[in-house]
């Protein structure tokens, strides 16, 4: 399957079905270093509900209470569609190896594993290029400004966030502007094609604009955006967005 360029520029959603609360530190910890967001499960009971959201990939261990991994497959193959999977199994049994084959699971992988060799299963089964997996550390997380005057900011937005991460630094930094002047009514925000890694970022965007708004009495004919990120957005996502749709569309 050949990659996907939109892919680039995005995080993976990935389900992870696992009762060891050991092996599921492992996965998360060695994939969420990446462009990559984890939900975690500790039984195919409560994966039932998460199937609802889209997923790029699911990893499910076979011994689990409750259901084990295949007969979560088996059960739910109309909700999972054409999900990857990934089969976490203790042993290389032939018997589960067979099993695999025929549910047409994408990868299975023995425990213990090396990273290394997690990652590699998580690109082949996403079908992505290698290149498409970035570290979080080489784009670290800010928000900064250009003071333009007493009543104009240029806001400038880089680098990987979490959600909870941005939600938090937001108000502090709203407070930081409140201090320097009440009477900024011009927003020029300026948000680098990285930020798209972040997790939920246009989202995350449409909701900073409506505190702004809120914040500072402002109007969107007084908000201006621009950067890289937009560019990289998928217009279907833009078309979600409250004010960010109308934003681009008075921008241009």
């Amino acid at each position: 399957m050949e990659p996907k360029q939109k892919d680039k520029y995005r995080t993976y959603r990935i389900l992870l079905l696992e009762d060891d609360a050991n092996s599921a530190e492992i996965v998360t910890r060695s994939l969420e270093k990446y462009n990559i967001h984890i939900d975690h499960v500790a039984n195919a009971r409560l994966a039932v509900s998460k199937l609802k959201n889209k997923y790029d990939l699911i990893i499910s261990d076979v011994m689990m209470p409750i259901m084990d991994g295949f007969t979560f497959i088996e059960k739910h193959r109309e909700e999972i569609q054409n999900t990857p999977i990934i089969i976490l199994t203790a042993l290389q049994e032939k018997e589960d190896i067979l099993k695999a084959a025929a549910l047409r699971i994408t990868h299975y992988l023995v425990k213990p594993f090396e990273q290394a060799k997690l990652v590699n299963k998580v690109i082949e089964a996403m079908g992505i290029d290698p290149s498409f997996l970035i570290l979080k550390k080489d784009y670290p997380f800010s928000i900064s400004h250009d003071v333009i005057d007493e009543s104009s900011i240029k806001l400038i937005i880089k680098g990987f966030a979490t959600p909870s991460q941005f939600r938090t630094a937001l108000p502090n930094y709203i407070m930081q502007l409140k201090t320097y002047s009440n009477n900024i009514k011009d927003f020029t925000i300026f948000v680098t094609g990285d930020f798209n890694y972040t997790s939920s970022a246009i989202e995350l965007l449409d909701g900073m604009i409506q505190e702004l708004i809120d914040s500072f009495s402002t109007r969107e004919n007084h908000i201006l955006l621009k950067g890289d990120f937009f560019q990289k957005v998928a217009p279907e996502d833009i078309v979600k967005t409250k004010w960010i749709r109308v934003l681009l569309s008075q921008n241009h």
